[in-house]
């Protein structure tokens, strides 16, 4: 009996509905803050990246010691991005070096990327919020377009500009539906880079159907990339996978007839290496879901539950003593 008459005057006393009452708003004012205040420091680009991708596909190419083209034979792609933490820190943007090789299997298994077919060596500096280029901190090329090593987050629907680092440009991308990779939806996104002028070197003239010209001669060497699909994360905005048909070929200065085709290639990334992206985007996109959906949703329900409590049991002790 006693405990029964503690409980209800506890509960028809004003500081217990004026408590319960508070407790519900600061909750509800907690569901604006996290979108203010909690999400901008979630969606960010993280300074320690490490990360390797793999394709693989069928391709051919010009053997400069035998003269002669070569294949089809196996050939693999392999990107490893690696966070500069310290320099990230320091200027408070993303700066990832990245390293992309292109390797048949006798390279492959010397293990050296300067005995590779192609390397590429780049410095990208990114805006951690935006993804959008920043022009500091010893970057290499100078990067322009919309995207390259990631998505905004969200992944808004809108025409970009993808960065090529054989072609150093970007060129436009649009997505085009959704596929679905081991149970996760993906924007699918496509994309063609024309023929654009990427050096000059100097050859033999009968490589380049000038057989009668003696010595070396000045040709421009061009790349392509006629079907380019990339798969990404909606949420992190991570890319998960895709393909590209790359294409270098040598070109009399002037013309535009390909003399002679010196690499040629369809890749697509490998399974294995989508499941390794696919483990990143879950943990990433589990951070954000929680930000975004979970936080706010309890706030909400928990503070309107205590307020609507709180203001019945002000109300109750209001009637009882009156």
């Amino acid at each position: 009996m006693r405990l029964t008459l503690f409980a209800r005057a506890l509960l028809t006393h004003p500081v217990t509905g004026c408590t319960l009452l508070g407790a519900g708003v600061l909750s509800l004012a907690m569901v604006p803050l996290v979108h203010l205040y909690v999400l901008p420091r979630v969606e960010l680009v993280p300074f320690a990246a490490d990360a390797t991708s793999i394709s693989t596909g069928q391709g051919t190419y010009f053997d400069a010691n035998s003269l002669s083209l070569k294949g089809p034979v196996t050939m693999t792609v392999t990107t490893h991005v690696v966070g500069d933490v310290a320099a990230g820190q320091h200027s408070g943007d993303a700066v990832w070096n990245v390293s992309t090789t292109v390797d048949t299997p006798d390279t492959l298994k010397l293990h050296d990327p300067r005995f590779s077919l192609d390397w590429t060596l780049e410095k990208w500096v990114g805006d951690r919020r935006t993804d959008l280029p920043v022009h500091c901190c010893g970057e290499s090329p100078v990067f322009d377009g919309d995207v390259y090593l990631k998505f905004p987050f969200g992944v808004p629907d809108t025409e970009y500009h993808m960065w090529d680092p054989k072609a150093r440009h970007a060129f436009p991308i649009h997505r085009t539906g959704v596929t679905i990779v081991d149970g996760h939806r993906l924007y699918r996104f496509d994309g063609v880079v024309p023929p654009v002028r990427i050096g000059s070197v100097q050859v033999p003239g009968k490589l380049v159907g000038q057989p009668d010209v003696p010595g070396l001669i000045q040709v421009d060497e061009y790349y392509s990339d006629s079907d380019s699909e990339i798969l990404v994360d909606p949420m992190s905005g991570i890319p998960v996978g895709g393909s590209q048909s790359p294409k270098t070929t040598f070109r009399l200065p002037g013309s535009a007839t390909d003399q002679l085709t010196v690499l040629a290639a369809t890749f697509t990334s490998e399974p294995t290496s989508e499941q390794t992206v696919l483990s990143v985007v879950d943990s990433t996109d589990s951070q954000l879901r929680m930000v975004q959906q979970t936080l706010p949703l309890m706030a909400l329900l928990g503070g309107s539950a205590l307020a609507a409590l709180g203001a019945s049991l002000l109300f109750w002790s209001w009637r009882v003593t009156t």
